[in-house]
């Protein structure tokens, strides 16, 4: 999902865990990030399979295994949750497009957003460059079932961190900031289509 997805889980992820035992701004802001950094593998998206960042190790269920193991061995609550947290971010990313969980060179997860033809085979939208980025965008806003979970996510981020952390209320710009980033490309590239003929199939969820 979208990286405003991700940081809002793990915004309510620390905000939950402030309740409990009082972050500083540092442990608040590991969780948080915890939430959402795997997503900036796209600057290393040249070194992996078909150019996807999901293929890259950061994708998969490793990295939050060894943050999970490293909170436990230092009985670190707030190491634990950002582990937590971004074996979550993995888990919903296997709702829309799927990632290498297991990394073994394999795409894993519903991936409700392809048919089952695009799941055996996408080469023909990867090496059509001009329309390849409208077809992850398009596809993704014209999902019921992806705009469902944004509000939810949103709304329960809201609430979680007015309740529980009302201290670290800025950190919802960041939200705000991803959200505007992911929607502005949407109408972007919505817009430079406008008059084009798509050939783009829409799947409803």
């Amino acid at each position: 999902m979208h990286i405003n997805v991700h940081f809002g889980i793990g915004l309510i992820f620390a905000s939950v865990t402030h309740y409990f035992i009082q972050l500083n701004f540092f442990t608040f802001s590991f969780i948080v990030l915890c939430g959402f950094i795997s997503d900036f593998d796209i600057i290393f998206k040249k070194y992996a399979k078909d150019h996807n960042h999901r293929m890259l190790i950061t994708h998969s269920i490793y990295i939050s295994l060894i943050i999970i193991i490293i909170g436990l061995i230092l009985n670190e609550i707030w190491v634990l949750m950002g582990g937590i947290a971004y074996f979550c971010h993995i888990l919903i990313d296997l709702i829309d497009w799927g990632t290498n969980f297991f990394y073994n060179k394999k795409m894993f997860g519903l991936r409700i957003l392809l048919s089952p033809e695009e799941r055996v085979d996408l080469s023909h939208i990867i090496n059509d460059k001009e329309n390849r980025q409208f077809f992850f965008v398009q596809r993704y806003y014209s999902s019921k079932l992806m705009i469902f979970l944004e509000i939810i996510i949103g709304i329960s981020m809201f609430i979680a961190l007015f309740v529980f952390a009302i201290n670290y209320w800025y950190f919802l710009f960041g939200y705000i900031f991803f959200f505007a980033f992911h929607f502005s490309e949407y109408i972007g590239l919505k817009n430079r289509k406008v008059g084009k003929k798509t050939r783009i199939p829409l799947i409803k969820h």
